[in-house]
C-alpha cells in the first residue's frame, strides 16, 4: 500500500453518511426524496444505508495513511474529508 501525496498538496473526499438511526434515514428518504420515483427512492435509501458512520470513516481514515484528517458532515447526509500535507 502507498499513498501518492505531494508536498503542499491535499486530498478530499466527498461521500454520503449513514443516518444515526432508521428513523431519520427514513425521514430523508421521505422529503428528500419527494421528486423522485419510486425506484429511485429506493435506491436512495440503500445507498444512505450502505454508506459509512463517521465513527468508521475516522477507523479507515487511521488504517490507510490518512489519521489526522478533517471530517466535516454537510447537508443532511454528506461527509467531506480534508488531509493537507
Amino acid at each position: 500500500k502507498r499513498l501518492v501525496k505531494k508536498e503542499g498538496g491535499i486530498i478530499v473526499i466527498r461521500d454520503l453518511i449513514r443516518p444515526s438511526t432508521r428513523s431519520v434515514l427514513s425521514f430523508s428518504v421521505l422529503v428528500l426524496g419527494l421528486p423522485y420515483s419510486k425506484f429511485m427512492k429506493k435506491q436512495y435509501r440503500e445507498s444512505l444505508y450502505s454508506a459509512f458512520s463517521v465513527s468508521e470513516y475516522k477507523d479507515i481514515l487511521n488504517q490507510s495513511g490518512l489519521a489526522g484528517a478533517k471530517i466535516y458532515k454537510s447537508f443532511p447526509h454528506f461527509v467531506s474529508i480534508v488531509k493537507e500535507f
